[in-house]
C-alpha cells in the first residue's frame, strides 16, 4: 500500500497504528508526500517510521520537484528513496 494524502504526517501515524493492529494482513511499502514543504515532509516520515519500527518503508517525494528541487532536496539530506516528476495532461473533447 501506499501512503498518498494531503495530510501526510497524520497520515502516517494512523496508517501504521493500523498496520499494527492487522500485524501481518496490512503492510504499507511506501509514502508519499507529493506537496508542500518535501523535506520538512519526508523528514517528518522517516523519523515517524523510524520511532515505529516499519523502517523498511520507502518515502516516494513527488508533486512537480524539477531538476532543482530535486538538487536541493538530495544535498539537504532529504530522506527520499525516490523523486518522480508529476504533471497533469488534458485532453480535448472530439
Amino acid at each position: 500500500m501506499l501512503v498518498d494524502t494531503y495530510d501526510t504526517t497524520v497520515s502516517v501515524r494512523v496508517l501504521f497504528d493500523f498496520g499494527r493492529k492487522m500485524k501481518s494482513a496490512f503492510t504499507v511499502q511506501a509514502t508519499r508526500p507529493d506537496s508542500g514543504d518535501l523535506l520538512k515532509l519526508s523528514r517528518q516520515s522517516r523519523r515517524i517510521l523510524d520511532e515505529d519500527g516499519p523502517r523498511h518503508v520507502k518515502i516516494f517525494a513527488s508533486g512537480g520537484p524539477d531538476e532543482w528541487i530535486i538538487d536541493r532536496l538530495v544535498r539537504a539530506g532529504a530522506p527520499c528513496d525516490l523523486h518522480a516528476r508529476t504533471f497533469s495532461l488534458a485532453g480535448c473533447a472530439p
